[in-house]
């Protein structure tokens, strides 16, 4: 069993990254790593985090082998957690160092006085600490409210950001600060289908619904079949659902289209020039969503965006009730640049499938903690 020593000092290769409030020093002193010193206020931690509101001022409740999840998420390790006293002869009255797995895979922050010295190697640490410098101050970011535009700029960071905010319990506050960085980085595109997982863990409404609708894409393959949601199969049922619902709305569509089109054509007479043309235009443009596919199939998104710029169907089809357009809405919250059948949206209808009291999402919207 690890035993507990004294813990050398440190040395910092950087200026400390303070954190300020009017009228309020930091009192919290918390060393990522050996090259990052964060100067935090406790009353702001305890407030938005869950962990640090438990451990921050219960020495009396741990010990040198309490049991706590590291910061890499799915790993369990034994830790050394506890409150902390006024740091001697300086004004921080809780100092908190680094600490690391066993197995170099994760890392996490132990109260000074109770952490081991033999986990302060920070060269066993396998992964980029760098990386986690960063996500672990974008995290402090959101939860003294500051702006930050990169909160979830890439989906390798909001994944990071989603499981150390589960770690700290703090998946709320950084949630809204999901919503700005998304917001500021537009520019996720189809990637953000794979963050339905990080969505409903961050409850984070827009996150969800736009991951959702990109989930069901490409919709020649849809990414929900893929295998990445085995571990969850209520997000997998809401995708199928969402997945059936479109499909039933396209037939629907398809029905609509080619049933218009011969009764109307059948009710004024035309020459069968004219329902020739018609019959052209369908194939022409089914041709056309194949030929740009790689694994030679119709594309039906493209298929409808290319039926929308027909002469022919929309002077028709359109003219009564529009058939066609409905189907290549932009539904997303978080890119309104997106569009469907379009660049980087080739195989990708972007329309949500339900709206209003009739969207539901896996979590109970109700709660205010989690």
């Amino acid at each position: 069993m690890a035993t507990q020593s004294t813990v050398k000092k440190q040395k910092i290769t950087s200026l400390p990254i303070i954190f300020t409030l009017p009228s309020l020093n930091p009192d919290v002193r918390i060393q990522v790593f050996h090259d990052w010193e964060f100067h935090v206020h406790s009353v702001v931690l305890k407030l938005h985090s869950a962990l640090f509101r438990k451990f921050l001022d219960s020495a009396d409740k741990v010990h040198d082998n309490a049991v706590e999840p590291s910061v890499s998420g799915s790993i369990v390790k034994q830790g050394s957690w506890g409150g902390a006293k006024p740091a001697s002869g300086g004004c921080f009255r809780y100092e908190w160092v680094t600490q690391i797995d066993d197995d170099g895979n994760g890392w996490y922050l132990a109260e000074k006085s109770k952490a081991l010295a033999e986990k302060q190697e920070m060269s066993h640490y396998k992964g980029r600490q760098i990386i986690e410098k960063n996500t672990f101050e974008t995290m402090l970011k959101a939860i003294y409210s500051e702006n930050e535009p990169h909160a979830g700029a890439t989906l390798d960071e909001l994944e990071r950001l989603t499981a150390m905010a589960d770690y700290y319990g703090a998946l709320r506050v950084v949630s809204r600060a999901v919503d700005v960085g998304l917001l500021a980085n537009s520019n996720l595109g189809p990637e953000l289908k794979l963050g339905l997982i990080e969505a409903t863990k961050l409850r984070n409404k827009a996150l969800f619904q736009d991951s959702l609708i990109l989930c069901l894409g490409p919709w020649s393959k849809p990414s929900f079949n893929d295998g990445g949601l085995e571990d969850h199969p209520n997000l997998f049922a809401v995708a199928k659902a969402a997945h059936a619902t479109i499909c039933v709305r396209l037939a629907s569509v398809h029905h609509q289209m080619l049933n218009y089109a011969s009764t109307e054509f059948n009710a004024l007479h035309s020459t069968i020039t004219e329902a020739k043309s018609i019959g052209d235009e369908l194939v022409s443009a089914a041709n056309r969503a194949r030929m740009v596919a790689a694994d030679d199939y119709v594309q039906l998104p493209l298929y409808y965006y290319f039926l929308s710029y027909s002469n022919t169907i929309s002077s028709h089809v359109d003219k009564e009730e529009a058939y066609i357009s409905p189907l290549l809405v932009n539904d997303m919250l978080l890119d309104k640049r997106a569009n469907a059948g379009q660049k980087g949206f080739l195989d990708y209808f972007l329309i949500k499938h339900a709206d209003g009291d009739e969207y539901e999402f896996p979590w109970d919207t109700k709660e205010t903690v989690w």
